[in-house]
């Protein structure tokens, strides 16, 4: 039997608490969570629990093709001239509209065409404030990666020796040059673009002065 997708609002989802699989279990717990931040836009709500399990909270400007939060949709610039192939106030497929747009918790790689919002709802709602001011006024385990914002966190990856195999803390290691990192067991040196020590999901939250959590 394949897959039923049913959308539920929250109230729906909590009367199958403790009933259903751990996957859906999950879903649940994270509208909990989602509920329990309490911001107006669900989008916010995502925001910082992302950056709960992630440890980080970023913010960078993109472009994007629409907003989910407000009337702004995918459309097409139009053609000035007649011409040959088509007439002056018809779409031109080839020449899409981008908005000013915001991703939040990006991550290393950029990936164009992903996006949260358009800056205009942005700034509406004053989410990176917003934000910002939740995470210090409930002390969250969050480091802050934006630009003029002091963080109070920082995250500590763990990361597995490709040598020795053995687990060990971003913090730990040596660091020899950009992007040379030696393991502090074995001694084996990583390099930026051959061999390199294994990135894990797992983490440890340090304060900004090395203080451990």
């Amino acid at each position: 039997m394949g897959e039923i997708k049913i959308e539920l609002d929250y109230n729906e989802l909590l009367l199958l608490d403790g009933k259903i699989s751990s996957k859906v279990k999950k879903t649940i717990d994270d509208e909990k969570m989602k509920k329990n931040i309490g911001f107006e836009l669900d989008i916010m709500n995502k925001i910082v629990l992302d950056s709960i399990r992630t440890g980080i909270f970023s913010c960078e400007y993109v472009d994007g093709r629409s907003c989910g939060i407000c009337e702004k949709k995918y459309d097409y610039r139009v053609y000035k001239r007649k011409a040959k192939n088509h007439n002056r106030g018809e779409k031109n497929y080839n020449d899409p509209i981008y908005y000013r747009c915001v991703k939040f918790n990006m991550g290393s790689i950029f990936v164009r065409g992903i996006w949260d919002m358009c800056f205009d709802c942005y700034e509406k709602y004053d989410v990176l404030n917003r934000i910002i001011h939740y995470i210090f006024d409930n002390d969250l385990k969050i480091e802050i990666r934006s630009s003029g914002i002091k963080t109070k966190y920082i995250k500590d990856d763990v990361r597995i020796c490709f040598k020795c195999k053995e687990e060990m803390y971003k913090s730990e290691m040596i660091e020899i040059s950009a992007g040379e990192l030696k393991c502090p067991k074995c001694g084996a040196t990583s390099t930026p673009f051959e061999v390199g020590h294994k990135y894990t999901d797992k983490f440890r939250m340090l304060l900004k002065t090395g203080e451990k959590i």
